[in-house]
């Protein structure tokens, strides 16, 4: 699926009914006890009744994609004062045992088999292994006497920030909430996956940058030092950027 931004987004969202009641109870209780209305968190938040209903009913099948669910839970708990990671994680726990819970038989006798045949595969290597030893024994070499050569640990490596050189743009993102980011630097793609509160990457270009995330409030963009506005444009917390020369001018 692919929404009006470009994003490649996953529709199906894996959580069990009961786990996604359990989940949207937490926010209704928090609302009342606030003693807000949703047109009220509406009007406040930006976020569309039917998302909010959908949230609190535990039923998840009015999100077009799961970026758009997660980016607005987010956004429910920030207003609520509930903590947006605890409940994203949350989430993603139930959506893990979810998946868990629907593997199929054959996937679960496959993995079964798996765990018989390899020992059994192991245990006759290693036979095999020592009926060679055996063999050979008497017939070492007499290098093997000789003292062991130590082994040089090779040093652990270093990451560098990329500088920008003449003529280059230098894009820099640094997250700070949990957020999937995917960069492309002169039409190729240099990056895709999540990142983690208080990671930062950088990235250099010649021409142009295309940045795409599922929480723009969750991170920090600058183009060659200037401050950009990841959430300009953003449609449910998503959003994706076009960076050039011009966007420093």
């Amino acid at each position: 699926m692919e929404n009006v931004s470009g994003l490649k987004l996953e529709k199906e969202i894996k959580i069990s009914l009961a786990d996604a009641k359990e989940l949207g109870l937490a926010f209704r209780r928090k609302r009342e006890e606030k003693g807000l209305s949703l047109e009220t968190v509406n009007s406040d938040t930006h976020t569309s009744l039917r998302y909010l209903r959908a949230i609190e009913n535990g039923d998840f099948s009015h999100f077009p994609a799961e970026v758009y669910l997660t980016g607005s839970l987010r956004r429910y708990a920030h207003y609520l004062g509930l903590d947006p990671s605890k409940l994203i994680a949350t989430y993603t726990g139930f959506k893990a045992q979810k998946i868990e819970n629907d593997k199929s038989p054959a996937d679960t006798n496959k993995c079964d088999h798996a765990n018989v045949v390899l020992p059994l595969i192991i245990i006759a290597a290693l036979l095999a292994a020592g009926f060679l030893l055996l063999r050979t024994g008497n017939h070492a070499p007499a290098e093997q006497n000789k003292a062991p050569v130590e082994e040089k640990t090779p040093a652990a490596a270093v990451v560098v920030p990329i500088a920008a050189g003449p003529g280059e743009l230098k894009l820099e993102i640094k997250s700070r909430e949990t957020s999937w980011v995917k960069v492309t630097s002169d039409g190729t793609m240099v990056f895709e996956g999540v990142l983690a509160p208080g990671s930062a990457r950088d990235w250099t270009a010649k021409n142009d940058f295309t940045v795409k995330t599922g929480y723009a409030p969750g991170i920090d963009v600058k183009l060659n030092g200037f401050d950009i506005d990841a959430t300009k444009g953003a449609q449910q917390d998503v959003n994706s950027i076009s960076l050039n020369w011009d966007s420093i001018k």
